[in-house]
């Protein structure tokens, strides 16, 4: 079966979730909360996966995805009163993400 994970505020709407449930059948529409993180912080889980790319000078964007006519590195890193000291850059992509309970 297929499923498809929500997340966002708009999942403690039921209207719109009731809504994507009649779009995305007969796929199962579940909320990332089920996956052991919450719906509600997704935006946080972003932020934290693009600046871990920026530190490591990793592209955060796909072509065919955004449309650009290449990868890009978002965000910039602005040094304090010290000098800013950022790792090498990774030689490759991070291949999976684990998310731990603090």
């Amino acid at each position: 079966m297929q499923r498809l994970f929500v997340a966002g505020g708009g999942v403690r709407n039921p209207v719109l979730m009731g809504r994507i449930r009649a779009l995305a059948a007969p796929a199962q529409v579940r909320e990332f909360d089920d996956l052991g993180m919450s719906a509600l912080g997704k935006e946080a889980y972003t932020m934290a996966v693009i600046g871990f790319l920026t530190v490591h000078g990793l592209p955060a964007t796909i072509p065919s995805a955004t449309g650009a006519a290449a990868s890009s590195i978002l965000g910039s890193l602005t040094p304090g009163a010290a000098p800013l000291r950022l790792p090498a850059p990774a030689r490759s992509f991070p291949s999976r993400i684990t998310i731990v309970a603090a």
